[in-house]
This record gives structure tokens, sequence and C-alpha cells, in this order.
């Protein structure tokens, strides 16, 4: 059943004038499904949508329409909306984008940093490690975020940024899933170490190695998945087009 307390936080007053309600609510939905709170083939009823943010059901119709064509939501006739598995095709191929564009990206910053921005690296991975020493999963993701993010306003390329985060949904669903677990926050802090460092020493090959260490660990990640929560993850075959609504 749809949880309505995901509709808190959720104000049409404040919506930007370019936006539809469709594309604002597909946008909230969208964070409850990368976060979790919409877990794999959880069933997503228009009308309870509806009821629960105040909206129009062809409001949430073209919300659904948006994070199907996202592969966050599988529409099964006769049956009902229902959140996708985390699709490994997908996670694959979201990392492939991201290591490229953020490989190319830290080898220039490795050539110029200063020393303002490795003071500010350095807080931010020092927050993490709080985050991973209180074991707050949910902090460490913004903060792990926040350093990436970070990286190419470094570069002056923050758009860039905000380009990745449409390739980066699957991969964010994955991490996210596992984040659970200490391991995974304390490897993520070494991995960010070993790029400060690489940074510091202005090593652009040195920076780029460890940069792709920290970013090529998707198989990895989706055995863990996959052997902690298997009913989270699709492993094969194309996403969305033959899911069955949930028993």
């Amino acid at each position: 059943m749809f949880n309505a307390a995901l509709a808190e936080g959720f104000d049409l007053a404040s919506l930007p004038r370019a936006a539809s309600v469709g594309e604002a609510l597909a946008d909230h939905l969208c964070a409850h499904i990368v976060h979790l709170r919409l877990r794999p083939n959880d069933a997503v009823s228009e009308t309870a949508v509806a009821e629960a943010y105040g909206v129009s059901r062809a409001h949430v119709r073209e919300a659904i329409r948006l994070l199907e064509t996202q592969h966050l939501i599988n529409r099964v006739p006769q049956s009902g909306n229902y959140v996708t598995p985390i699709s490994a095709r997908l996670v694959r191929e979201g990392a492939f984008v991201r290591q490229s564009v953020e490989e190319a990206n830290i080898r220039d910053l490795a050539a110029s940093i200063t020393d303002a921005q490795m003071s500010l690296f350095a807080d931010l991975i020092e927050h993490q490690t709080r985050a991973c020493t209180e074991d707050d999963p949910a902090r460490f993701h913004d903060l792990d975020e926040g350093f990436h993010q970070a990286l190419f306003e470094a570069t002056s390329r923050g758009a860039v940024w905000q380009f990745l985060q449409p390739s980066k949904l699957h991969v964010d669903r994955a991490r996210i899933a596992t984040l659970d677990r200490s391991s995974s926050m304390r490897r993520a802090v070494g991995e960010h170490a070993q790029i400060l460092a690489a940074l510091k020493a202005g090593d652009v090959s040195g920076a780029a190695v460890a940069m792709q260490t920290h970013l090529r660990r998707i198989d990895v990640l989706l055995a863990e998945l996959d052997r902690l929560k298997p009913e989270y993850v699709e492993l094969e075959g194309t996403p969305g087009t033959e899911q069955v609504a949930p028993a």
C-alpha cells in the first residue's frame, strides 16, 4: 500500500513556473524510488498517489509516464504500476558514462588543484568518516554526492554533474541498497582518501587510476546486492519488459 507520508514536503505553491505538476510529482517520486522509500516491486496506485499528494489522476498518470521512460516504474496491464527491480544492465551503462566523465575531470583537476580546494575535499572526507562512524548511510550518501559534485565544481564544470544525474539514477539505487553496511561506507571513504592523496601530489595518472578503482566496483556491488537483497535486482534481460504483478 502506498504510504501517504511520502507526500510530505511536496508543495504545489513552490513549483518553478517552467515545471508542470506531473514533472514535479515525477521528481518527488523518483527521489523516493532511488532512496528505496519506494522499493523494487512496490505497487504505486494512481488513486492513492493522487489522494496523498492532492493532485489529479491526470497529473499522476503524467508522472508515471515520465518515470516509465526512466525505467523506474513499470505499468502492468490489468494489474497496476510497480517500481522496477534494479536493472544490472542499466547500472552498468550508467556507471560507464559516469566513470568516463569523472576520469576525464579528475585528470584536469590533478593538474590545477589549489590549496583551498584540497582543504574543502579534506573537510568533506572528514564529514564522511563521521557519518560512517555514526552508521548514518543516508547522511553518508549525501556527503558522497557532495564530494563528487565538488570535484566538478573545482574545474568549473558544475553543470556536467547535473548532466550526469539521469544516467546515475540506477547506479544510485544499487549503491543506496548496499550502503546500509558499514563496510561499504568505510571502503568508499578509503577510496576517496586515495583520490585526494593523488590530487595533493599532482599525480594525474594516479588520480585517474584512483577514480577508476572507486567507480569500477559495479560488478562487486551487484553481486553483493544479489546476495543480500535478491528480490531487488534484475541481473539479466531488458528492464521492465517482462515484469508481472508481484505475488
